[in-house]
């Protein structure tokens, strides 16, 4: 087996291992998900949920990839090999594909996030209005414990 093989053969392991790794966390995190979710959540998470199975199958087609082109001769009979360049044309398109599900990802993360933040401050805002409105009661009771509002002379 020459360096390149041997290589190769190091950076598919390499390349499985991490897609095994993000497949068990994925696994994980679709586990940890709570069952009842929004409508909004639920097509988000299942968008995601779609792309990172397609990133982790991309990862295995690269590693594959890198092992058959380390071993796909340059040249056959002194002429270029087509198909040694249409598997490495290939690999740099699941680079580039693996690249732009990436930012699709990222892109989808922070709408999502943003979604949530805008949640937050709504709740926020009901929550301070509420308390406004009972201590406006409060305020409102106290000055009038017999009905009057005229302060004890005293």
């Amino acid at each position: 087996m020459s360096d390149i093989e041997l290589a190769s053969l190091a950076l598919a392991s390499l390349v499985l291992a991490v897609a095994a790794l993000l497949g068990y966390r994925e696994w994980l995190d679709r586990q940890a998900r709570p069952p009842q979710l929004a409508p909004e959540d639920v097509e988000h998470f299942g968008r995601r949920d779609r792309r990172r199975s397609l990133g982790l199958s991309i990862l295995c087609l690269l590693a594959l990839g890198v092992v058959v082109g380390s071993r796909t001769p340059i040249r056959v009979a002194m002429q270029p090999n087509p198909f040694f360049l249409a598997l490495w044309l290939g690999i740099f398109g699941l680079i580039l594909t693996l690249l732009s599900l990436a930012m699709v990802d990222w892109l989808d993360l922070r709408r999502y996030a943003r979604r949530k933040k805008q949640a937050i401050g709504r709740e926020q805002r009901a929550i301070l209005h509420e308390i406004d409105h009972w201590r406006n009661r409060r305020a409102d009771n106290e000055a009038e414990p017999d009905g009057s509002d005229e302060a004890d002379p005293a």
